[in-house]
Formats: C-alpha cells, sequence, structure tokens
C-alpha cells in the first residue's frame, strides 16, 4: 500500500519540489549533489555542512500535512497519510523481556516506504522559506546539507535564516557535528555562527561519502589526499579479487571482470567528479593501479603491453 501511495506522489508532487532537493527522486543522487558541489568550489569557496539531529525522528507531522495541503493534497489520501503519521506506538523485546508500548508524536515511521518522501516534504517546506542570496547556493540530500558561498557575509546571512527556518519547521541542529569548509587555513578564515553556536572550521571534509579537498602541495602532487584515501580503499578491495584468480575454482575471466567493475571500479566512478579537477601527474597512480588489476583478471606477465591488455578488456565486454 506505502508502495502505490508513494508512486502516486512522485506522479503528482515530483516536478513541484525545491530544485535543490536531492535524494529519493529520479537523476537526482549523490553523484549529482557532488557534481554540483564540486563544480563550484573555488579558493574563495566557503561551504557549511550542517548536521541535523535526529532528522527522521523529530520530523513534525502538522507541518508535511499543512505542506501536503498546500500542493493540493486533500480527500482519503490525506486523512490516509494523517492516519500512517498519528498515534503511532512501538515496544522493544530484549533478553526475553517485552517493554511497556511507548507513543510517538514526532517522526516518521524507520524504514517505511514512505518515510524518505515525507521527510522530503519538510524540507521543501524548510529550503522554500530561505531567502534567494545571489552566489549562495543550498544542496540538501535528507539531512545531509551542503551551502556554498563565496561571500562570508552573506553564508552567515544565510546561516541565520537556516536557523530560523529550522526551529519553525522543527528540525534541530546539530553545531558540534557541523562544519565550516574553506580553501584557506582555518585559522585564517572568518568564524560563523549557527543558532549562536560556533561551528567548527576545517580544510577537509567527506561529504556523502566523498572527500573534500582543495589544498595541494604542487611539489608532492602524487601525494593528493583524495588519491591516497582511494587507494587504500581500492587496495583493501582489490585482496579479494587477486584470491580468486589465484585460486584454482575455474572462476572465467568475464566473472572477474563484472566483479571489478562492481566492486573496484565503481568506487572510483563516484570520485569521479573530484578526480577529474586533479593534474594529470596526480592521476598516475591511479592509472597504475588499473593496469595493475587489468593483468589480475586477464593473469599477464609483467611484459605484457598495457594497450593489448586495454584491447583484450574490451574484447570481453564486447563478448
Amino acid at each position: 500500500m506505502e508502495r502505490i501511495l508513494l508512486n502516486r506522489f512522485m506522479y503528482r508532487l515530483q516536478d513541484h519540489l525545491s530544485p535543490w532537493l536531492f535524494g529519493f527522486h529520479s537523476q537526482r543522487s549523490t553523484h549529482h549533489c557532488l557534481v554540483d558541489l564540486y563544480s563550484r568550489i573555488s579558493r574563495d569557496s566557503m561551504v557549511a555542512f550542517i548536521d541535523l539531529r535526529s532528522a527522521f525522528d523529530v520530523a513534525n507531522k502538522d507541518i508535511i500535512l499543512d505542506q501536503l495541503v498546500d500542493f493540493g493534497i486533500k480527500g482519503n489520501l490525506l486523512w490516509w497519510i494523517r492516519g500512517y503519521l498519528s498515534n503511532r506506538t512501538s515496544r522493544v523485546f530484549f533478553s526475553g523481556a517485552l517493554s511497556p508500548l511507548h507513543s510517538f508524536h514526532l517522526g516518521t515511521p524507520q524504514c517505511g516506504v514512505l518515510s524518505p518522501f515525507l521527510f522530503n516534504i519538510l524540507m521543501h517546506r524548510l529550503l522554500t522559506s530561505l531567502p534567494d542570496i545571489p552566489g549562495t547556493t543550498i544542496t540538501c540530500y535528507t539531512n545531509d546539507i551542503c551551502v556554498h558561498s563565496t561571500s562570508p557575509r552573506d553564508l552567515q546571512r544565510f546561516l541565520d535564516s537556516f536557523s530560523v527556518a529550522s526551529s519553525h519547521c522543527g528540525i534541530v541542529i546539530s553545531p558540534d557535528k557541523s562544519r565550516i569548509f574553506t580553501c584557506c587555513l582555518p585559522q585564517a578564515g572568518p568564524i560563523f555562527t549557527i543558532g549562536g553556536t560556533v561551528i567548527p572550521t576545517c580544510s577537509q571534509y567527506r561529504y556523502l561519502g566523498a572527500p573534500v579537498i582543495w589544498l595541494v602541495d604542487p611539489a608532492r602532487p602524487q601525494d593528493h589526499p583524495i588519491v591516497q584515501d582511494l587507494l587504500g580503499r581500492l587496495q583493501r578491495r582489490l585482496t579479494p579479487l587477486q584470491w580468486l584468480t589465484n585460486n584454482s575454482s575455474g572462476i572465467s575471466i568475464p566473472v572477474v571482470r563484472t566483479i571489478y567493475f562492481a566492486f573496484i571500479r565503481s568506487v572510483v566512478d563516484y570520485l569521479s567528479p573530484a578526480l577529474i579537477q586533479l593534474p594529470r601527474a596526480t592521476q598516475e597512480t591511479l592509472d597504475k593501479f588499473q593496469n595493475r588489476a587489468m593483468r589480475i583478471i586477464l593473469g599477464c606477465p609483467m611484459s605484457t603491453r598495457i594497450v593489448n591488455m586495454q584491447h583484450s578488456m574490451s574484447c570481453i565486454f564486447l563478448l
């Protein structure tokens, strides 16, 4: 039933939601958020990564229902959602003991099919109540908020408006887990506050599983933190693949290649918005890793030319 209603909601409301709202939409994934962020970052950038405390657990159902009414939802569909969010209870079973029932007056059901969409409705109300400041943009992937600006004054003004709007929507901000990313040294940058609390400043941050780093040592471009972190993750994933090829299980080359693209290459593709902005010399270590992976997949000796391995891999793909 939830899936039926979700399809109906998406058909009617998807085009009406805020364009800065990502997540649980078609063609609006985490990769789109990263592309939007990396395409804006420059030496003058200041990015606020805002963390929301227990976002799904404190979602205000009255605001969600009110926004649905503004969208034109009424009748049985609105009453069904009201009943879905009201009078919810749960209990805990642990070590043979059952706790008393506990009622919930806020939040959307955990693991509910409709919960992410209903939370997006709440975030739409928040985003549409924020001021339009030229040069300042916001990207929202569920409870991961990213605000980009090149003006400290405009960013602080936006953070003040965000604090007020989130309070009206019943959303709680966690300043100690939020961060301000700058391309200069953290000690030399301006101080930003949200809700009267100072937000810590950093020169690198992991956003949606991808590192956001600007500083590069021109004398040692191959040691860029993004590449070093990525190589460590890839190496841990390559070890099982190498064991499969060395084991006498008779696994075929097309199967090994499929595992490589699904388990290893996908990590590189996800970070491609950041990698394409790095100097060519910085990416050479990744090329060497890929050549090593091709040798393992094809079982080629070190004397095999790289162009021949690439041709063999493309032929396997066509097959």
